[in-house]
C-alpha cells in the first residue's frame, strides 16, 4: 500500500514539472524563442519618474540658492546643522534642550518668510521633530500652523 502512494506522488510531481515545461516553452515559443525582458513594474516606474523629478527639483533648488543672501544661505545651513546636531544626541541616548529646540523652530519660521527655506521643507523638518520628540508635540503643531499661515 505504501508504495503505491509513493508511486502515485512520484506520479503527479511528474505531471506537476512536465506542465511547467509545457507552459514554460509554449510561452517563449509565441515569442518567437525570445524572452520578453520589458516586464511592467510600477515601482520601476514609480522609482524612474521620482529620480527625474528629484533632477528638476535640484535645478530648482539650485537656482533658488543662487538668488538668496549669503547670509540667509548661512543661517539656514546653521539651523540646519542645529538639527543635525539634535538627531545625534537623540542617536546616542541624549536628550536635546527643548528651549534650543524652540528657537531652531523659531529660526526656521523666520527663514521661511525670508523664503530661504521653503514652506513644504519646514513642515517637514518639524513634522519628523514632532516625532522624535512628543514631549513638544503641543509646541511643534503650533509652529507647523505658523508656518502654514
Amino acid at each position: 500500500m505504501l508504495d503505491k502512494n509513493k508511486s502515485l506522488g512520484v506520479g503527479i510531481i511528474a505531471i506537476f514539472f512536465g506542465a511547467l515545461i509545457f507552459i514554460f516553452y509554449s510561452n517563449n515559443a509565441d515569442n518567437g524563442g525570445i524572452v520578453n525582458p520589458q516586464v511592467e513594474n510600477p515601482l520601476l516606474e514609480t522609482q524612474q519618474r521620482s529620480e527625474s523629478e528629484v533632477m528638476v527639483t535640484g535645478v530648482e533648488e539650485d537656482i533658488k540658492t543662487s538668488e538668496l543672501e549669503p547670509e540667509l544661505i548661512q543661517q539656514r545651513d546653521a539651523l540646519y546643522l542645529k538639527i543635525s546636531d539634535i538627531m545625534t544626541q537623540l542617536s546616542q541616548g541624549q536628550k536635546p534642550d527643548l528651549r534650543i529646540v524652540s528657537q531652531l523652530a523659531d529660526e526656521q519660521y523666520k527663514l521661511v518668510k525670508a523664503q530661504a527655506v521653503t514652506t513644504d521643507e519646514a513642515i517637514a523638518t518639524l513634522q519628523f521633530l514632532r516625532q522624535i520628540l512628543p514631549e513638544m508635540d503641543m509646541e511643534l503643531a503650533r509652529e507647523i500652523k505658523r508656518i502654514e499661515n
